[in-house]
């Protein structure tokens, strides 16, 4: 069905024909007027949108049908009729007429960068609903300016937004001013009104929010700069900041005369993981006890850690952890030390780890032993293993045996099998559960063969 049929049916009686234009590009195969029946060569087509083309027609309508199509428009023109310049939209915003607010509410975003003076203006009303309509427009803004290709857009609108610092405005607007800025200011932009409500109690809690969130190079600097200036707990609420922000402080904080800060200071510094570190921990642990001491010894061992896992400074981070298995006297210190050699080591700290539990604290350290064992893999650390077996203590001859079981490797079946046969009642026991084990399918997970769950009789 063409156009022209679909428009005779909608308007009956209605005479449709096309009319007659001069200069207008000819289509030589139009179709005909449904009411005539034929087109004449000399009627025309117009182009109309899109690339499309519609005939020209006029329409002689009776004149009710006129009347009627005449009082739907006025009574839709009247419901539409609603201000669309941008003055007349933020004074319907201030106003107190709730429906023309809420339709400048929906089309103010639509005006860009030319809404923000006003608004940031509108945001100083002590009207809360007025104000706080403002502010979600310009974060809607915010948004749309925030995308890629809109730079200039951006910067302007941060400049706005940091002269609203400057100024005397409300607290509430100079509180959604700084929330703002966390979603607008772009790379490379400088934060020097930043650094003074960062200093201000009654701002430093919004200032580092958005400091936070910003994730560019001026806020990282600026943070490192405030870590340096400020009560201790200021100073090591912005370190943990940027710790979290896998930033970095200087190494300086390193030699801090406050104990809180050298300590922050490590707990950053240890994911830097270069082995000129290593020195100023130990120095800046010095001196230390209690919990601080504690918190030391754990950004030491994080330290060892990611030098561990860097292929270049292996063997700098495992000489770390046998440093503090021979010097610490904690448990839970030299058992952080086992673990770090069983995750990173290789057959040389076989010996070492089967040591630690034979001197001082030995027992404590058996159950840590094994499992830094148990993480061992390799054909020579099982090597290893198996030729340290016969001297070590008779509980950890019952503990290698389930580590030899849930390795699941062909060098430890005679061993276990041998141990089947033993008179002793508990290295009967343990071998047998370890060939169990030893025997489950690879893709099993030994652990929980090993520890089946319980059966749920509670619907029973």
């Amino acid at each position: 069905m063409n156009r022209l049929t679909t428009l005779h049916r909608l308007v009956p009686q209605s005479r449709i024909r096309p009319v007659k234009i001069k200069n207008v590009s000819r289509h030589s195969h139009a179709r005909g007027n449904p009411e005539r029946g034929r087109f004449s060569p000399s009627h025309y087509w117009i182009p109309a949108f899109a690339g499309r083309t519609i005939p020209s027609f006029r329409l002689r309508a009776k004149p009710t049908l006129v009347l009627m199509l005449g009082l739907v428009f006025s009574v839709f023109a009247s419901s539409i009729a609603v201000a669309t310049n941008l003055d007349a939209l933020i004074q319907d915003l201030g106003g107190n007429d709730e429906s023309r607010r809420v339709t400048a509410r929906q089309m103010l975003p639509h005006k860009g960068i030319d809404a923000v003076p006003p608004l940031l203006k509108l945001m100083e009303n002590e009207d809360p609903v007025v104000w706080r309509t403002a502010k979600n427009v310009l974060a809607d803004i915010g948004h749309g300016v925030g995308t890629l290709g809109f730079e200039k857009e951006r910067r302007e609108f941060t400049d706005r937004l940091m002269a609203v610092l400057r100024s005397d405005a409300p607290d509430w607007t100079i509180k959604h001013t700084i929330r703002l800025l966390g979603i607008l200011v772009p790379e490379g932009y400088s934060l020097k009104p930043l650094r003074k409500l960062a200093l201000d109690s009654k701002w430093r809690a919004e200032t580092l929010g958005i400091l936070e969130v910003m994730g560019t190079t001026e806020s990282r600097k600026l943070l490192e700069k405030l870590s340096r200036t400020g009560s201790v707990e200021d100073r090591v609420e912005v370190i943990e900041l940027l710790r979290l922000l896998s930033a970095s402080v200087s190494p300086k904080l390193l030699k801090d005369s406050e104990p809180e800060i050298r300590v922050a200071a490590m707990r950053t510094l240890a994911r830097r993981g270069t082995p000129d570190l290593i020195a100023p921990f130990e120095h800046a642990m010095n001196g230390l006890d209690g919990a601080l001491r504690v918190e030391a010894m754990d950004a030491y061992l994080n330290l060892g850690e990611t030098l561990a896992k860097n292929k270049k400074n292996r063997k700098e981070g495992l000489a770390l952890f046998l440093h503090v298995l021979a010097t610490e006297t904690s448990v839970s210190s030299r058992g952080a030390a086992l673990a770090g050699l069983g995750n990173f080591g290789d057959e040389s700290v076989v010996p070492v780890i089967i040591k630690a539990t034979q001197g001082k604290q030995g027992r404590d350290l058996e159950a840590p032993a094994l499992m830094a064992l148990g993480n061992l893999r390799g054909d020579a650390e099982y090597a290893a293993m198996l030729k340290v077996y016969p001297a070590v203590s008779e509980d950890m001859r019952l503990g290698l045996l389930g580590v030899f079981g849930r390795t699941q490797d062909p060098m430890f079946r005679k061993l276990l099998e041998s141990a089947t046969k033993s008179e002793n009642a508990s290295t009967l026991a343990a071998a047998k559960q370890a060939l169990k084990q030893f025997n489950l399918p690879p893709d099993i997970n030994v652990a929980e063969a090993s520890h089946p769950p319980k059966k749920d009789r509670s619907a029973e």
